[in-house]
């Protein structure tokens, strides 16, 4: 008995081998392709079809009894697309709001407190017990009105050295040593607490005095009228803030 074996090979198909007894044929099929054998003379053709720029390989071999195996390929066509428009760009937000924050031209932040800001009542050299220009920014949205508190961080729990509050909106610094009373007249709307300004005045240690601006979202705080005392305007004016921003220095 004749065996004879016989493989064609594609790009991408692998036909496998058919043996012939008399007229008999076997057919193996590789991965995305067809293969038909037949025996007495007629042909075996396998097919593999590329996919997408796919390859397609064409061999001719001898077939039994005078017949021929074939194996065929041609280049498949690839396809192509297109790719879809890139979207526009959206327009950039808006920056980060302003921080709201307080500062004085006298001293920054932990520094020292200009002689000039403090009580007369220790006799320290300078002392003239003016109020230090003070200038902050902007309040968030909805501030109608601002008020500055100063304390004694060390003394007292917090000891209310001065209140001035109805500050309108459209004035963000106050001018230095503000007039005494209750309706100062170089910030002009305000209210001031009873006994004015009163400076740094530790004679005998070094303290934390700080000022504080708060955003109020009144144009005037009900119920608390010019010439209250400095503990119950503190109290007002702190219940009704929104926002505040704080300068701190050492006497």
């Amino acid at each position: 008995m004749k065996f004879i074996e016989r493989c064609a090979i594609g790009a991408m198909v692998l036909v496998g081998c058919g043996s012939e007894t008399g007229a008999t044929s076997d057919t193996a099929t590789a991965v995305s392709g067809s293969a038909t054998s037949s025996a007495g003379g007629s042909s075996s053709t396998a097919n593999a079809s590329g996919g997408s720029g796919g390859m397609t390989t064409t061999s001719t071999s001898a077939g039994g009894d005078g017949g021929a195996s074939t194996a065929m390929s041609g280049a498949g066509t690839g396809g192509s697309g297109t790719g879809g428009d890139s979207g526009a760009g959206g327009s950039g937000g808006g920056g980060a709001p302003t921080p709201f924050t307080l500062t004085s031209p006298g001293f920054i932040e932990g520094a020292s407190i200009p002689a000039v800001n403090e009580c007369t009542g220790c006799n320290a050299a300078g002392a003239q017990n003016d109020s230090p220009v003070l200038a902050w920014t902007a309040g968030p949205p909805g501030t109608l009105s601002y008020a500055i508190v100063m304390r004694d961080l060390d003394f007292q729990n917090g000891f209310v050295h001065w209140v001035l509050w109805d500050i309108p909106a459209n004035v963000v610094s106050l001018p230095a040593d503000v007039d005494n009373g209750g309706l100062p007249a170089d910030v002009p709307g305000a209210k001031q607490a009873m006994g004015n300004y009163l400076g740094p005045c530790s004679c005998n240690s070094k303290n934390t005095y700080q000022w504080k601006v708060h955003a109020i979202d009144m144009a005037s705080i009900p119920g608390l009228n010019a010439g209250a005392s400095k503990a119950s305007a503190a109290s007002a004016v702190e219940a009704a803030s929104k926002a505040s921003a704080s300068l701190s220095g050492e006497s």
